[in-house]
């Protein structure tokens, strides 16, 4: 059995056990919506009986992405140039999930 949810904006097919990594602040609060549900060769996707439908999530932390570098340069005509390093690290929040529940 899994599920097609959607978190902060974005879709995932999360399954029970599985973890997702979400663009969210850990501090709010987490909402999913339930798209589709896929038990076995059953496929639910009537909007009336999604309503019913929950999967149940736990914040398991953040996770630091890998660093992301860029350099910022800018000719100068006087024969100095300015040369930077810029560095950038995502975190993530990662989400359990727990029972989904149809």
């Amino acid at each position: 059995m899994y599920a097609v949810i959607e978190v902060a904006g974005k879709q995932f097919r999360v399954a029970k056990g599985e973890y997702i990594l979400v663009d969210q602040p850990e501090n709010h609060p987490v909402t999913t919506r339930v798209l589709m549900v896929v038990d076995g060769g059953n496929v639910i996707t009537d909007r009336s009986k999604l309503d019913k439908a929950s999967v149940a999530t736990t914040v398991a932390g953040t996770v630091k992405e890998k660093t992301h570098r860029a350099m910022k340069f800018k000719p100068k005509d006087s024969g100095r140039s300015s040369k930077r390093m810029v560095n950038h690290r995502r975190s993530r929040t990662k989400l359990t999930i727990g029972e989904i529940k149809f």
